[in-house]
């Protein structure tokens, strides 16, 4: 947004001028700009739905699937502010509660551990969680989500480069 955000102060920087000089044409130059970057706008924006659009495709690609959890968690979401991309891997219980979500485990993995029976903060439940121990042995990184992105993010970027000079372009304008 930024060229945009360039454009729009450079636009009334220059309408200043022209209130202040007349400089003769200057409403032409104006809406000329203001029409680049509502094109620019519009181009970003595709652009930007594209690499949400990629990051959802290269995580599912890339996720290990054992129950199918963790792969329809993975989701883009635009809002009227934002893009958001997210991986979440919990159901709901037979209690009613959520699970604990393990897709950070599977980006990262883990180190071996003990794992412990029900919680609980009583003497009995200390005791249950003692005699439910047992060591894990870790779980190896499955990166899904971050080289996902990290790549997507990186067409995009390139991809960005051309939205400026396109959109300009367009309407007969060279970049020098």
């Amino acid at each position: 947004m930024l060229p945009l955000f360039t454009i729009a102060r450079s636009a009334f920087a220059l309408y200043e001028i022209s209130e202040a000089t007349g400089v003769i044409g200057f409403d032409d130059f104006a809406a000329a700009l203001g029409k680049i970057a509502v094109k620019m706008a519009l181009k970003a924006h595709r652009i930007d739905r594209g690499a949400l659009d990629d990051m959802v495709a290269l995580a599912r690609e890339r996720v290990p699937q054992a129950t199918g959890t963790l792969y329809s968690g993975i989701e883009g979401e635009e809002t009227d502010a934002y893009f958001e991309f997210h991986a979440s891997a919990q159901h709901i219980r037979a209690n009613g509660k959520l699970s604990p979500d393990y897709a950070h485990f599977v980006e990262f993995g883990t180190h071996p551990h003990d794992e412990s029976g029900p919680g609980g903060t009583s003497v009995f439940a200390a005791r249950r969680r003692k005699s439910a121990r047992h060591g894990h042995p870790g779980t190896e990184a499955q990166p899904f989500f971050y080289p996902s992105a990290d790549e997507a993010l990186e067409r995009r970027g390139l991809a960005m480069e051309d939205v400026i000079p396109d959109a300009a372009a367009e309407d007969g304008w060279e970049l020098g």
